[in-house]
């Protein structure tokens, strides 16, 4: 189904686009949220079956510390390191990205009550007896998954 935005209000038509853009950059956030979550999992498992090479690490770096001497510490290798910085790195990049996907739904459901506040005061160009606005309620909702009906 496509919908004639020219029937519409310049603003409602404004409005309406940037609420489909800021719910398609939603969904695009969320996809990466869930293959970051995804990655950030595979590495946790494998941090936790090799475990006792991380405590070992930091139970010697740890007493180490405290010691006027310097006795050997146990060796980790350079793939663990990698692998403890590419979590820590992943954990940030949830972080950020929950922040921002945070923002976004703001944005968009501020801008969805807008437009739900305003679909009954000069919608379109036509008189009161036009469909244009169950017309635009009904795309947004089958075609883009927006509802515009309850707040």
């Amino acid at each position: 189904m496509t919908f004639n935005w020219n029937r519409l209000t310049v603003t409602v038509s404004a409005k309406g686009k940037k609420l489909i853009k800021l719910d398609n950059d939603i969904k695009e956030k969320r996809n990466f949220l869930n293959i970051t979550y995804f990655w950030t999992l595979v590495i946790f498992i494998y941090i936790l079956f090799h475990i006792d090479d991380y405590i070992d690490y930091l139970v010697s770096a740890f007493y180490n510390m405290f010691t006027i001497t310097t006795p050997s510490m146990p060796n980790l290798s350079l793939f663990n390191r990698f692998m403890a910085f590419l979590l820590f790195f992943f954990v940030l990049a949830i972080y950020w990205h929950l922040n921002t996907l945070k923002k976004l739904e703001k944005k968009f459901n501020d801008l969805r009550i807008n437009v739900i506040d305003s679909i009954n005061s000069g919608f379109c160009y036509h008189n009161n007896s036009c469909t244009c606005k169950d017309d635009y309620i009904l795309f947004m909702r089958k075609e883009k998954g927006i509802d515009l009906i309850f707040k």
